[in-house]
């Protein structure tokens, strides 16, 4: 195969860049600042290929929700592979292909001029963070743990609209929001009957603010733990 690729200089240097794609660590340190709990963030990967491997996986103990490739096949080869679980944001000479429809995984023919600018995690994300210093409705302090499960179902709008660190933001404030109301609800000797409450009220408060805007559905809201203070 070697001597073959040596007979043709331009696909012998096509492979080995995409060879050389291939080495080397799969992540860069992402830039979000680590916050308590889960952080969602971007994540620059070396190439496309190396997506896989973020998936169920928490980086530095970062939740990546949107991958920036630096290779891809549009650089080395003919074709591109776009990962299971990913949507791709594909652009030509920097404008958005497709008529701005993300490409579903698998392979696609995809020129020079073409980049994998965004990948996007399609995966459900948990969002594990606690609320400190919560009121109840006899003025006692209390702290409150939730889950929040979502995922992204309109990759083109996450993208461009907000992306994972205002998420992030968004998240924290609703899930502050919601649960000092809840917790205003009740006496403090009540708040332990907050505890493996899914709250569908909440999911559908969140979601009218976040999934057509935004293109991401909240699909459970879950007290996980309730903690009195001493």
């Amino acid at each position: 195969i070697r001597e073959l690729l040596q007979g043709h200089p331009q696909l012998f240097s096509a492979m080995s860049c995409c060879c050389m794609c291939m080495g080397g660590e799969p992540f860069r340190a992402p830039q979000t600042a680590k916050k308590d709990g889960t952080t969602l963030c971007e994540l620059v990967i070396t190439h496309t290929d190396r997506a896989h491997e973020m998936l169920g996986l928490k980086p530095m103990d970062y939740t990546p929700l949107q991958l920036v490739p630096e290779g891809n096949g549009g650089t080395c080869c003919c074709y591109v592979h776009i990962p299971e679980g990913f949507d791709a944001i594909v652009t030509k000479f920097g404008a958005e292909t497709n008529g701005g429809v993300p490409w579903e995984p698998g392979f696609h023919t995809f020129s020079p001029f073409h980049k994998v600018a965004y990948l996007v995690n399609k995966s459900l994300v948990v969002f594990d963070t606690p609320v400190k210093d919560c009121k109840s409705a006899d003025n006692i302090t209390v702290n409150v743990d939730v889950l929040i499960v979502f995922k992204v179902v309109d990759s083109g709008k996450f993208v461009y609209n907000l992306g994972p660190e205002k998420l992030d933001g968004l998240m924290r404030a609703q899930q502050e929001e919601n649960l000092r109301a809840l917790a205003s609800s009740v006496n403090h000797d009540q708040i332990f009957e907050l505890q493996g409450r899914g709250c569908e009220d909440i999911v559908k408060d969140m979601n009218e603010k976040l999934e057509g805007p935004y293109g991401v559905r909240v699909l459970h809201f879950t007290v996980k733990n309730v903690r009195l203070p001493g």
